[in-house]
């Protein structure tokens, strides 16, 4: 027999919602590509407060995302309590998304201001590369966060940079959740 809501037996979907210092650390593109990378559908998005994901996949993909990323965050992410519940009758994912949610109204754990990454000084650095010596140089796993925030969730368009349009090479890297910006 199989169970109700799934149309194949040896997929399961799961909920989880990941809380601490989760938001401006790059937290949904990590749990993005590493879903995509185990063969996952779903869907991520942050709450402000707390980063919500559904998962659906066989056992086994389930099960070796969790050891592959658990302790495995995002260098300025700390993950102070992971829930993951069982969806019994959820709709079937044809992939995996990232989502725009609703902010919470509690307060999140804020990352701290980190100094420049390897990769953004390597780009800095570089005479060749466009980000040379340009002076806001950041990416998810570095720069400034809370000096820039204006509203939750910590994307652009909530800090001091959403009036400031980026070119298009910047926004193909931003709109790619692949790219490690």
């Amino acid at each position: 027999m199989r169970p109700a809501g799934n149309a194949d037996s040896t997929i399961l979907t799961e909920r989880w919602q990941l809380t601490g210092r989760v938001q401006g650390v790059g937290m949904r593109p990590f749990l993005f590509n590493r879903a995509r990378q185990f063969g996952l559908t779903g869907w991520v998005c942050n709450r402000g407060d707390a980063v919500d994901m559904a998962l659906q996949g066989e056992p086994a993909a389930l099960a070796a995302f969790k050891v592959n990323i658990d302790g495995h965050w995002p260098g300025a992410a700390t993950v102070a309590r992971l829930e993951i519940e069982p969806v019994p009758a959820a709709p079937r994912y044809p992939d995996f998304q990232l989502r725009d949610c609703a902010s919470a109204t509690s307060r999140p754990d804020w990352p701290v201001e980190r100094a420049p990454c390897a990769d953004c000084l390597a780009e800095l650095l570089d005479p060749a590369n466009r980000r040379y010596q340009y002076p806001f140089i950041s990416c998810p796993q570095c720069g400034p966060r809370y000096s820039l925030m204006q509203a939750l969730p910590f994307d652009r368009p909530t800090t001091s940079m959403a009036e400031y349009p980026m070119c298009a090479a910047c926004q193909a890297e931003h709109d790619d959740p692949g790219d490690r910006r």
